[in-house]
């Protein structure tokens, strides 16, 4: 990323357990980037990114273009606001306070992995466009270990129904959501787009925080 850069954006990927949620609101809270010099910013949660198809999932119901047209939406409102701030020539130079930060927490690689009708080639295109607006991924892992307490100690009963779905006894959940990380590092190895793949755990929270942040705002003034 350029000083020249209007719009410079970070994409947490991983699977349930890596810790995404968590590490996103450290990075949110953190006083390097509250500090930042340009107060705007577009953030979203894998609410928006992805779950927000959940009804339709449950009702059967879901089809490619409704994933699709979620994925070119937000893509395409982050691409209008970069095309309108490269018009712009601002009356002071070197200014930093129009710039947008940009994060979403999921995105095109959770979509793959989650929608058996998606595959690479449906995304690829996204993966090109995501590029121009500066898009860089992190991919958080976790060990077999740290995923077999994560899953399965100190969640809700909702949650704890939901695993179910993927297997009768503890080891097969496990393995399922094993491979599903195995899956999500391969389609890392598709994109155009820089990554960083980190286990969180491996450091302490602010180290970790410190790291994602110099990948995401490397090279800029935010």
């Amino acid at each position: 990323m350029s000083e020249a850069d209007n719009v410079f954006g970070l994409i947490l990927e991983g699977i349930s357990g890596t810790g995404k949620s968590f590490l996103m609101d450290a990075l949110l809270r953190s006083e390097r980037y509250t500090g930042r010099s340009c107060p705007s910013s577009l953030i979203l949660s894998e609410h928006q990114t992805q779950r927000i198809l959940e009804k339709k999932t449950r009702e059967g119901t879901l089809v490619k273009k409704d994933s699709l047209d979620l994925l070119d939406g937000h893509l395409s409102y982050l691409e209008g606001l970069n095309g309108k701030l490269e018009q712009m020539e601002w009356c002071r130079r070197n200014s930093t306070i129009h710039r947008i930060p940009w994060l979403f927490e999921r995105f095109h690689l959770t979509h793959v992995l989650h929608y058996d009708f998606l595959s690479w080639s449906d995304v690829k295109d996204f993966d090109a466009r995501l590029s121009l607006v500066n898009g860089k991924i992190c991919l958080l892992t976790a060990t077999e270990e740290q995923l077999d307490e994560r899953l399965f100690e100190l969640r809700d009963e909702h949650w704890n129904s939901y695993i179910k779905r993927f297997g009768s006894t503890r080891r097969e959940i496990l393995n399922h959501f094993l491979y599903e990380q195995e899956r999500l590092i391969a389609l890392a190895e598709e994109t155009v787009l820089p990554t960083l793949v980190l286990n969180p755990s491996d450091t302490a929270l602010p180290r970790a925080v410190e790291k994602v942040l110099d990948f995401w705002l490397e090279g800029g003034k935010a």
